[in-house]
């Protein structure tokens, strides 16, 4: 999955979701696409290893997987943690934080949903 393909599938589930102007939110995703193929290959210095329900653990390496993860697998969207980590996954695509910064909100998004098994 390209990293435009997560950013419009994230898109549509936000757009169910809250009363955002849609057309504020289509412009901020716009900038975000433009910029997310640039940064699809960023990678924490450390991978997070996770395990969605009874499958064998998996690295997630940065914030674009990181995003994917949040975006299409994650088995409960409505913690606060998982809100924030996605939040400031799109942020680091969208080049407006350090791509570093976002690696400790997606530990503690995966230690929220019981999924982390190791963060370095």
């Amino acid at each position: 999955m390209t990293a435009v393909d997560a950013v419009l599938n994230l898109a549509s589930e936000q757009k169910h979701r809250s009363g955002v102007d849609p057309g504020a939110f289509l412009e901020e995703l716009e900038m975000i696409i433009q910029k997310a193929e640039l940064c699809a290959d960023v990678m924490w210095s450390e991978p997070v290893e996770i395990r969605l329900g009874y499958g064998q653990p998996e690295k997630i390496n940065g914030p674009l997987q990181a995003l994917n993860c949040l975006a299409q697998r994650w088995p409960d969207t409505g913690g606060e943690e998982y809100l924030k980590a996605k939040t400031l996954c799109m942020a680091a695509l969208g080049e407006r934080i350090p791509c570093a910064d976002v690696r400790d909100a997606f530990i503690a998004a995966a230690a929220e949903a019981d999924m982390l098994v190791r963060a370095n």
